[in-house]
């Protein structure tokens, strides 16, 4: 991301008169759990020492702006399924969930990684398998061959940082009905929220 920013800082000192500089995205966010959490203070440090250097050579004030997006929402939801069936081929073991590519469109689009979990058991074999949906498309997958505590019928998966693409992007393709979306708050009450007049799930 500094990167873009230097670029944009270096081409915005040919012009005299830029009054606003959007740098745009680019806030990370720790989608496999070996990825690191974004260090907010140490980008803080190192943009301000830039807009400083920028700031020095010019005689005219000029206001910035992010677009966190996902940085801010990712975290905060997740999306729960339940098992409802799971099949063993000679190569691949498939878990059928009751949840579908049109709750969460992203890793059937581009291959997008969201840790899966099994939150029903602390113990067992972990095993490589096979999220799949339950609408009767090759592509309505969740995870290829992922690790985790095999899931048996009636366990509770949860499917993490959904907050920024899941009902964002969500639809009712294939007459199929969006998720519910339930708030819990800090208070520990939780109610369900809705954001359009469709059927949910």
């Amino acid at each position: 991301m500094f990167k873009a920013v230097r670029v944009l800082l270096k081409t915005a000192e040919q012009f005299s008169d830029v009054g606003h500089l959007d740098f745009g995205g680019g806030f990370s966010v720790p989608y496999q759990i070996t990825d690191s959490f974004f260090d907010l203070k140490k980008f803080a440090r190192k943009l301000n020492a830039l807009i400083n250097a920028f700031e020095g050579q010019r005689e005219s004030e000029t206001s910035y702006s992010f677009e966190p997006g996902r940085f801010l929402v990712a975290e905060a939801v997740i999306l729960l399924a339940q098992v409802v069936d799971t099949k063993r081929t000679g190569k691949h073991i498939f878990v059928g969930v009751n949840t579908r590519l049109n709750h969460l469109a992203r890793p059937m689009m581009y291959g997008a990684y969201h840790c899966i979990e099994n939150i029903s058991r602390s113990c067992g074999t972990y095993t490589k398998v096979t999220i799949a949906g339950n609408i009767c498309e090759s592509g309505d997958i969740f995870a290829k061959n992922r690790t985790m505590l095999m899931p048996k019928l009636g366990d509770i998966l949860v499917i993490r940082n959904t907050g920024a693409y899941g009902m964002n992007m969500a639809s009712t393709y294939n007459m199929r009905l969006l998720p519910r979306e339930i708030l819990i708050t800090r208070g520990h009450k939780s109610k369900e929220i809705s954001f359009s007049k469709a059927k949910y799930l």
